[in-house]
């Protein structure tokens, strides 16, 4: 059976992100899926704030992950999908045999969010509408077509399914059981050697030198070549072949190695 990879989106998108990486995935030999995170794309959008949190989320990722029968997995994550990606590689090494980190980043509790972040977040709860193809297009470099923001759209048509995207990024920096979960989660990473590459863009304000933590903290961040590309923070819009060849190239050396 081919070697699985799981792309992970973030917010406000869904796996209708990855729609010109993933091919190429697949073209190279391995099997690759694609899941809407719970809230997102097609899956069930629950109401109930109390569901939406980090320690939920990763259960269900998990859960979904052992349903599928699979015992080894690699992880291309993005945003939020990142967030839930190091959990799990933190939490579960070893399912996971290596991730890709674009544009993400599991935050801890002393780490300062950057302004925009703080604006993203009042947009979010405050903003009447919530144009979620507009929102990729502004934050991208790339100008999407007409069609392209009309398919991100496609499973937010009304408010009420649009209540994952107004409190996920309040959830941040976190509280409760996903503060327990998060401090055990880097606990974990500062001695987690599961190969981890990230990549980020030079042009994203929300998640700039994120990577520079991930690289200097997490022993299987080490001497792996780590990307920087030129792009905003959607580059599965800016950059999705230069993505995807660096991914092929980092499953590839990993599965390699093991063959």
């Amino acid at each position: 059976m081919a070697p699985v990879i799981i792309f992970l989106h973030g917010v406000p998108t869904w796996s209708f992100t990855f729609r010109n990486i993933f091919p190429d995935v697949v073209k190279a030999g391995f099997r690759v899926i694609v899941p809407d995170l719970p809230g997102f794309g097609y899956s069930d959008k629950p109401s109930k704030r109390e569901f939406y949190s980090a320690h939920n989320l990763f259960n269900i990722i998990e859960g979904f992950i052992s349903a599928m029968r699979i015992k080894k997995v690699c992880l291309f994550t993005h945003d939020w999908g990142a967030i839930l990606g190091m959990i799990l590689v933190a939490q579960q090494p070893e399912l996971c045999h290596g991730i890709i980190v674009c544009n993400g980043l599991l935050p801890d509790q002393n780490q300062k969010l950057p302004l925009t972040f703080s604006l993203w977040k009042i947009f979010t709860k405050y903003s009447p509408c919530l144009p979620v193809g507009g929102i990729v297009n502004f934050a991208s470099l790339s100008r999407l077509s007409r069609d392209e923001r009309e398919g991100y759209n496609i499973p937010f048509k009304k408010q009420k399914t649009k209540t994952a995207l107004r409190i996920l990024p309040q959830m941040i920096p976190f509280k409760g059981l996903d503060i327990n979960l998060v401090e055990d989660s880097w606990k974990k990473l500062d001695n987690c050697y599961t190969p981890i590459l990230t990549v980020f863009s030079d042009r994203d304000p929300i998640t700039r030198d994120g990577e520079n933590i991930i690289q200097r903290r997490i022993p299987g961040a080490k001497d792996q070549r780590h990307k920087k590309v030129r792009g905003g923070h959607f580059l599965m819009e800016d950059v999705p072949t230069e993505l995807a060849g660096i991914a092929i190239e980092f499953f590839n050396e990993l599965y390699g190695k093991r063959m």
